[in-house]
């Protein structure tokens, strides 16, 4: 695939996601507003915090999740177009810094979005291994720092990690100059 393709290519899929996102969110919305015209108070409480409180949580968590897939899918094929192979010796996006290194040599080090997507790796694993628990995680003091860390993408609430709308917009932002960077 030349350059241009897989440019645009990985932007349009990324730009889905976040369509994808920004689309169901405005559902939530009208949905919200057919839960005012609720006759029955405690039904109109209890789906107005759903509508207005889990469900964007967990949109947030599976577009975030979505977005992972993205990055590997780019990953495995700039890894085949270049001639890379992953690091079988590791897993998660991990396994990708052979192409990521070569790629960008030494300045992968101070590179923002790697850095970013590397923590953001580690909150999937825990969303993936654990339901978002870090303390059910083999490193959970790891998964905590990340959090006091990045406290502007995610929280903590009950021993539960929460993606914030904030660190969705993160993750879609460095991707894009991530992948960008990669595919120069």
């Amino acid at each position: 695939m030349n350059k241009d393709a897989f440019a645009f290519a990985s932007t349009n899929n990324l730009d889905w996601l976040v369509r994808f996102h920004i689309h169901v969110k405005a559902l939530f919305g009208e949905a919200q507003q057919k839960i005012d015209d609720l006759e029955d108070q405690n039904l109109r409480k209890f789906w107005s915090d759903v509508y207005s409180n889990q469900f964007p949580k967990s949109l947030r968590t599976a577009v975030f999740l979505m977005m992972f897939g993205h990055i590997e899918e780019m990953l495995i094929l700039l890894s085949k177009e270049n001639g890379v192979a992953p690091d079988s010796r590791v897993g998660g996006l991990e396994k990708y810094k052979p192409i990521v290194k070569e790629a960008m040599g030494n300045e992968i080090a101070q590179f923002e979005p790697w850095q970013f997507l590397m923590d953001a790796a580690q909150i999937r694993n825990t969303i993936l291994h654990s339901a978002g628990r870090p303390s059910l995680m083999r490193k959970p003091e790891k998964v905590k720092q990340i959090i006091q860390k990045r406290s502007d993408c995610y929280h903590l609430k009950m021993d539960r990690i929460e993606i914030r709308p904030e660190g969705l917009q993160l993750l879609a932002n460095h991707t894009r100059d991530f992948i960008s960077r990669l595919n120069q």
